[in-house]
C-alpha cells in the first residue's frame, strides 16, 4: 500500500529524501494547502471518496499479503472526478 511505497521510496533516496521534500515545500506551494483552487477542493473531495470506499475496505488484506492492487490503481486511473 501507500506506506508502503513511501518506505521503499525513502530507501531507494536515502538521506536526499528529507532535502528533497524540504525543497519542494515552498512558502507559496504550503500557502496554497491552505487557500485551495475550487478544482484543488473538487479533487481532495473526490480522493477522499475514493480512499474511503474503495482503498480502505481492501487495504489490509492487500498488505498482508505484500501486494499491490493493480486493479484498484488502474480504476482511480479512469476515475471522474465529477
Amino acid at each position: 500500500g501507500l506506506p508502503m511505497m513511501i518506505v521503499s521510496s525513502r530507501r531507494l533516496l536515502g538521506r536526499q529524501a528529507p532535502t528533497m521534500a524540504a525543497r519542494a515545500l515552498s512558502s507559496s506551494s504550503i500557502a496554497s494547502l491552505f487557500n485551495p483552487t475550487e478544482e484543488h477542493s473538487a479533487l481532495r473531495s473526490m480522493l477522499r471518496s475514493f480512499v474511503e470506499n474503495e482503498v480502505e475496505p481492501q487495504a489490509i488484506e492487500y498488505n498482508k499479503r505484500e501486494e499491490f492492487n493493480i486493479p484498484l490503481f488502474r480504476k482511480l486511473g479512469t476515475a471522474d472526478p465529477g
